[in-house]
């Protein structure tokens, strides 16, 4: 965040050593190394020769890791809280905030760094080794949904190695009986599950 207030500290260094290097270059007898001189600098300072190098949002958005999660379907899919009281959906961290604008539920995670302990929590129960173990956790956070997408980033991440984590295991079908599957037939590739045991 104090990123661009501490480059506010470099802008009088920079342009001093700028004007120097640029004085420097006038000295050169050789116009090749003048104009070399220069045009290095001039390369340097502008973000046209970064603006080449770095890929650009559609280069990015064609991997497979960046294909789309689409979670039109998913405000059908839970349906409305009963009582009007957000429910508690356990979703990957890039989902949070899409969930909110779609749902009238809540999320446990979201790209957000005081969100420590929601984050933490999540993957212990992404990655957790037994059912148990991510009962307790969704039983803890009384949470109402679990939701993965097979092509977020995070789904390779907590269902590698295969059915070793509970991630795993839901993504292999392997379900326990506390947990029952909403299917979203526009959206094939979100796995939701309700929590239908919050409470043994």
């Amino acid at each position: 965040r104090v990123a661009a207030f501490a480059a506010l500290f470099a802008v009088p260094a920079a342009v001093w050593l700028v004007s120097k290097v640029w004085r420097r270059a006038d000295e050169l007898s050789a116009l090749l190394g003048r104009v070399g001189c220069k045009l290095g600098v001039a390369l340097v300072v502008t973000p046209f020769p970064w603006m080449v190098l770095t890929p650009s949002p559609a280069d990015t958005a064609s991997k497979p890791e960046m294909a789309r999660c689409d979670l039109r379907p998913l405000s059908a899919a839970v349906g409305l809280p009963p009582d009007d009281r957000p429910r508690l959906i356990v979703s990957f961290i890039d989902l949070g905030p899409e969930i909110l604008l779609r749902t009238r539920d809540a999320v446990l995670t979201a790209p957000y760094h005081r969100n420590s302990d929601g984050i933490r929590a999540a993957m212990e129960l992404f990655l957790a080794d037994d059912d148990a173990r991510a009962a307790a956790i969704a039983r803890d956070r009384d949470a109402a949904f679990i939701l993965m997408c097979r092509n977020a980033v995070e789904f390779g991440r907590v269902t590698r190695p295969s059915e070793a984590t509970f991630a795993g295991r839901l993504a292999a079908g392997r379900m326990p009986e506390w947990l029952e599957a909403v299917p979203v037939a526009e959206a094939p590739e979100l796995l939701l599950f309700r929590v239908v045991e919050p409470r043994p």
